[in-house]
């Protein structure tokens, strides 16, 4: 009969990396589609207050954006860009939103996630 003394602490040091570089990916990506669904919510509330108020310009719709964003990521990387078409009659304006979040989990290469995002409105 053999000495088995040990098997469990052996198979632990083995599984743990995996396991625990697997729990913090999926709390990385996670928090990355949070605050991506943030930018997303953001950029929609902007487009309503496009809607309502015709004064806003694209400088002011991006300080409407940075405002809500600051709140959950001081250091957030988002690019927005404001433009206008006429389609028709209608004029219509697209705020577009791109929003990138740097995922870090040990043991694993470093990646970026980006989360693009675009909302069109009637301008009145």
């Amino acid at each position: 009969m053999q000495n088995q003394s040990g098997a469990t602490a052996v198979e632990f040091a083995l599984l743990a990396p995996i396991w625990i570089a697997l729990v913090l990916m999926a709390m990385q990506i996670s928090l990355a589609l949070h605050k991506g669904n943030t930018v997303q919510w953001a950029v929609n509330k902007a487009a309503r207050a496009a809607l309502l108020d015709t004064s806003l310009d694209e400088a002011g719709l991006q300080a409407y954006i940075e405002t809500r964003i600051r709140k959950i990521d001081a250091f957030a990387e988002i690019d927005i860009t404001y433009s206008e078409n006429t389609v028709g009659t209608v004029l219509i304006g697209t705020i577009s939103g791109t929003y990138y979040h740097d995922i870090n989990v040990p043991l694993l290469p470093d990646f970026t996630a980006e989360f693009n995002i675009d909302v069109s409105v009637p301008r009145v």
